[in-house]
């Protein structure tokens, strides 16, 4: 079973932690390689991580707010 491809937009775990955080852009590399920006809401920045890092919540309150300023 595949799963569904990320987007903009999507909640994730970061790095398998509890940590939640929004991908901001996806990007490809040559091959299978896809890395995302994600907006990290614990620590209110952003990092790159690779798809092999970034997990499906496993559950989380809808009425968190994630806050992305610029």
């Amino acid at each position: 079973m595949e799963r569904q491809e990320r987007e903009v937009g999507d909640l994730i775990n970061v790095m398998g932690t509890k940590q939640l955080g929004i991908i901001l852009r996806v990007h490809e590399r040559a091959g299978n390689s896809k890395f995302y920006l994600v907006y990290d809401n614990t620590t209110n920045k952003e990092k790159w991580i690779p798809e092999n890092a970034a997990f499906d919540p496993e559950q989380y309150d809808p009425d968190v707010e994630l806050v992305h300023s610029t």
